[in-house]
């Protein structure tokens, strides 16, 4: 700054008004480089400052990092619990078939060797009427139990009885199915055994309205709270679980999304275009690297990555392992000056909310310095020429 006073100093105010002016200006725009995001020797040196995970990708990598949701779906609904056999309740509707071994029977006379007890419905205490049983309590107790209950109770004026029992209509083992699908309702479990898959209740309901990539699918029961990409559910065998009695299912259309930043071609949020989404798809849709300004080398994917999969990273590669329930900062680097690359970008999995950011190349990095060197030299000199007379 001394310089520039004794250089002001020497002119006249008005023939040094220009450079006195523009040089500061120049000098200025040397100290500031902008640059979009971090370079590629930024990135590992963060990381070997333990800030980070930096695993670069291979193909152990592409397999470890592969989405399971299985166990995390599973046990936010308390396991995969066996069907639950149907009880007997209040307003239940059952038909009650009564044989004898004789066509001449209390209850068959005249009618063969069966009648038939059709439309029983339970009353408020969970009582029905049977002939010659009586009022009898079946509430609480599985069909299996009500109907060995009232073959028992007609063996006292029935001659050797024998009796089944059909379960008609039971409110209470009804799961509610709703959101984005075709006919949301109430729709029954199974009457014989209750059972009822989360897929085969979704296709009572005639079905999701929206591709099955972007919906999600929460299931919710007792308080507890299990979401899953319908995508997710039907690759996936072990996501099937059995529906309880009371559960709901609410499908939502909520499209999976990721960013991509960096030196691309068109720069933005993106959705995942189809069920099985891969890094190469993710680069794909932005148009790919851009050639004048994308680092090869520092193509990186950010995310917060489950514990499990990191620590079998960390095990390969000789570290110890990390004690945390919490997702840990991951970043995955591919280099793509290696022809193999290409091939774990299509097996490298994309998940929901990754970002992808493509570092500038060194050069770039120097030609955009020369090009404001250059503005500041430019300015410089049409500040000296303004002051010679």
């Amino acid at each position: 700054m001394g310089t520039l006073k004794t250089v002001c100093k020497g002119w006249g105010v008005a023939r040094a008004l220009g450079i006195c002016a523009l040089l500061p200006l120049g000098l200025a725009g040397c100290a500031v480089n902008p640059i979009e995001g971090p370079t590629t020797g930024a990135v590992s040196h963060q990381a070997s400052q333990q800030k980070f995970e930096l695993f670069r990708i291979d193909p152990f990598v592409v397999d470890a990092a592969r989405y399971n949701p299985v166990p995390y779906f599973v046990r936010a609904l308390g396991g995969n619990r066996r069907s639950q056999m149907p009880v007997l309740g209040p307003g239940d509707v059952i038909d009650v078939q009564i044989w004898e071994s004789s066509d001449t029977g209390l209850l068959t006379k005249g009618r063969g060797t069966s009648t038939a007890l059709t439309g029983l419905s339970l009353d408020s205490a969970g009582y029905v009427f049977i002939p010659y049983a009586g009022r009898v309590r079946l509430g609480g107790k599985s069909v299996e139990r009500a109907r060995a209950y009232i073959q028992k109770r007609l063996e006292r004026e029935v001659l050797r009885p024998q009796v089944t029992l059909t379960l008609k209509s039971n409110q209470r083992l009804q799961v509610s199915v709703t959101g984005v699908v075709n006919k949301s309702g109430q729709y029954p479990l199974s009457l014989g055994d209750g059972s009822g898959t989360l897929i085969q209740m979704i296709a009572v309901a005639g079905g999701p309205k929206k591709p099955a990539y972007r919906t999600q699918v929460s299931v919710i029961r007792n308080g507890r709270v299990g979401r899953i990409n319908l995508g997710d559910l039907f690759s996936r065998p072990g996501n099937d679980v059995n529906l309880m009695p009371g559960d709901k299912v609410v499908l939502a259309d909520k499209p999976k999304t990721y960013g991509l930043l960096g030196a691309v071609k068109k720069k933005g949020q993106y959705e995942f275009s189809k069920a099985g989404f891969y890094l190469i798809d993710a680069l794909s849709q932005g148009g790919g690297l851009d050639d004048l300004r994308a680092d090869a080398v520092g193509v990186f994917l950010f995310r917060y990555e489950r514990p499990a999969v990191v620590n079998a990273i960390r095990e390969r590669l000789g570290k110890p392992p990390l004690v945390t329930n919490t997702r840990v900062p991951v970043v995955y680097q591919l280099n793509m000056h290696e022809p193999t690359s290409l091939f774990f970008a299509k097996k490298f999995q994309m998940q929901d909310e990754d970002t992808i950011f493509v570092s500038n190349a060194p050069l770039h990095e120097v030609d955009k310095t020369l090009q404001v060197a250059s503005k500041a030299i430019f300015l410089a000199r049409t500040g000296l020429l303004l002051a010679t007379p």
